[in-house]
């Protein structure tokens, strides 16, 4: 199992639309790959999971890559943080 530490960049935080491209993502992989905020952890496949974390511009969540392709997940979900999932500021 991996873990990560990653910080929301984008400026109106976690919404519908990077949620939306998070999911794409991560429905590559065969591995469970989640996040954890505010001590809830929640499946990075489920967008009804995903939208009510409410994660804002600044917080730090947690990201959990556990399968056979763990690395390739985990460092695809990370530069999607890392880009803001593609929103300009």
């Amino acid at each position: 199992m991996l873990e990560r530490t990653i910080q929301i960049q984008n400026k109106e935080g976690f919404h519908a639309r990077p949620a939306t491209v998070l999911i794409k993502e991560a429905s590559k992989y065969g591995s469970n790959i989640e996040i954890e905020y505010n001590g809830r952890l929640v499946s990075c496949k489920s967008i009804i999971s995903l939208m009510t974390l409410k994660a804002r511009q600044g917080d730090t969540v947690k990201v959990y890559a556990y399968g056979e392709d763990e690395s390739e997940a985990m460092d695809s979900i990370t530069e999607l943080f890392e880009n803001k999932f593609g929103e300009a500021e």
